[in-house]
């Protein structure tokens, strides 16, 4: 049985400084530029629970939980919701790849929206995160220091050792 990552995510409105403002945790709240980010690490499923504070009796909507943009094919069997048409809303996020459970599983970057029955719906993300894909930066970044190596061996190396190495032919040793 995989283990946990367990966050409690607060949602308070202002209408006067840019609708919804989001804390993890103990954190503080931030706007919408800058809402922490939710992750579930490898091998662990994840469980966030959003609680609607100081928005004046708003609650869930009954259809809280919806897919935004693009994601990855498998969104609606990574999630389970509860609590609709209440102040808490509980998403359960298996982190796993639906066909075979006991596969290493990709992850991925899920875009959703938090909607509401009387403000606008608020967009975080939540990233599963996978085991086992090379991150394409990092391909780039390893071909570019394997090409620097081979330049450094060519430009620098290979000529100093070429100069020394005819220095040494030529001084008379005797």
């Amino acid at each position: 049985m995989k283990s946990w990552n367990k966050d409690t995510i607060r949602l308070s409105y202002a209408e006067d400084n840019g609708g919804w403002w989001m804390a993890k945790g103990q954190g503080n709240a931030k706007p919408k530029n800058d809402y922490p980010k939710l992750k579930v690490d490898f091998d662990k499923s994840g469980e966030f629970t959003f609680v609607i504070q100081n928005a004046n009796g708003t609650k869930f909507a009954k259809d809280a939980f919806v897919p935004k943009g693009n994601n990855p094919s498998d969104f609606g069997s990574q999630f389970t919701v509860t609590g609709q048409g209440t102040e808490t809303l509980k998403v359960m996020v298996k982190n796993e790849d639906p066909t075979n459970p006991t596969k290493k599983y990709d992850g991925g970057n899920y875009t959703y929206a938090l909607q509401f029955t009387d403000k606008p719906p608020l967009d975080p993300i939540i990233t599963n995160g996978g085991c086992c894909r090379a991150n394409q930066t990092s391909i780039v970044y390893y071909s570019l220091g394997a090409v620097a190596l081979v330049a450094l061996v060519v430009l620098v190396i290979r000529p100093m050792l070429a100069r020394s190495g005819g220095a040494m032919k030529d001084r008379d040793l005797s």
